[in-house]
């Protein structure tokens, strides 16, 4: 009998080798210059936070007044339609009717009120920085304090003022016109004196020239 021929054993695949992973490259220490900026910019912006917060005033919160108002239903017939109202619920409806309209008429005076306080300040203000020769009837000092008065009214118009009443608008509005008041008075004598010094001098002028004349136009 022949012999078999052996099988030649079959040569395995060699591996690939595995390619190694890259490196990330570490990053290089920050010098110590950029390291304390860094620190001082996050500590800048921390501290202006802080100030910023500390700074910014509180504002109060005003206060809403709520009015109650009762709802009835309105009585209605079988059919769908409106039944006439008995003399109680007219009555009822006529108070609450006539107390809306007193409501909205005081937060109308209230208002009026308020926004005249405001105008008084602005124009009080402008008249003692503006007002031509104001120093002729009002010092320096007198008139830093007047207007350290103004602002404080002004501050309070936007602060305590907003929960304030009609009454108590109305005395602050006083308060306001009285900063003024003695140097406004001056100051318009100023002027009316002005004007009375200008007249008379025209009157004078022409008193001599009807005098000059005397002897060729007699009246």
């Amino acid at each position: 009998p022949k012999a078999e021929p052996k099988a030649e054993p079959k040569a395995e695949p060699k591996a690939e080798p595995k390619a190694e992973p890259k490196a990330e490259p570490k990053a290089e220490p920050k010098a110590e210059g950029e390291q304390s900026a860094e620190a001082s910019s996050s500590g800048d912006l921390k501290d202006n936070k802080e100030e910023k917060s500390k700074s910014e005033p509180i504002v109060p919160q005003k206060k809403v007044k709520h009015i109650r108002i009762s709802v009835q239903d309105v009585p209605r017939t079988e059919t769908g339609t409106v039944r006439s109202l008995n003399d109680d619920q007219i009555k009822s409806s006529v108070k609450t009717l006539t107390d809306l309209d007193k409501a909205d008429q005081a937060r109308k005076a209230l208002a009026e009120v308020r926004n005249e306080i405001e105008t008084k300040i602005y124009d009080s203000r402008d008249f003692l920085n503006n007002a031509e020769n104001i120093e002729l009837v009002c010092l320096e000092e007198d008139k830093e304090k007047m207007i350290e008065k103004l602002t404080q009214a002004e501050d309070w118009l936007y602060e305590d003022g907003l929960n304030g009443d009609i009454e108590t608008f109305r005395e602050k509005l006083v308060e306001v016109k009285d900063i003024t008041s003695s140097v406004r008075h001056r100051y318009d004598e100023m002027v009316r004196r002005k004007e009375l010094i200008v007249g008379a001098e025209e009157m004078i002028k022409t008193f001599l020239e009807t005098a000059k004349n005397w002897t060729t136009t007699k009246p």
